[in-house]
């Protein structure tokens, strides 16, 4: 049998999917954090880190993940098509927090503003 002990253990590259966007998580060697930056941010001078541990399992003797720490990342709603009764809407990715607004699919002079909008809020259940 082979020994490697001598050779450096490491999480291999992964990408994982959150509620606040895909991360890739670099290839790290047993030990260290790997640190890499949140997609997305309130605005370009305001982007904030995630950090995941490559640990070692004792059950099975190998590097593996550890939860990522996505806690300072800014969570977001997916782009998606709403259809109702008022036609079909076309929303755009929108940050947690904000209010996005289109065009209404079909104008009429009897509405004033002829948009409609929506808040990007938290789903907790």
């Amino acid at each position: 049998t082979a020994n490697t002990s001598a050779c450096p253990a490491y999480c291999l590259e992964e990408s994982s999917i959150t509620d606040v966007g895909m991360f890739v998580w670099p290839q790290t060697f047993l030990g260290n954090v790997s640190t890499v930056q949140c997609p997305y941010a309130r605005s370009n001078s305001q982007r904030n880190n995630a950090t995941r541990e490559c640990a070692f399992n004792t059950t099975g003797s190998m590097a593996y993940w550890a939860p990522a720490n996505i806690s300072a990342c800014t969570a977001f709603c997916l782009a998606e098509s709403v259809s109702t009764d008022r036609g079909t809407f076309l929303w755009p990715q929108t940050l947690l927090g904000n209010v996005s607004t289109v065009r209404c699919p079909i104008a009429s002079s009897n509405f004033y503003a002829n948009n409609a909008s929506r808040e990007c809020v938290l789903n907790t259940t």
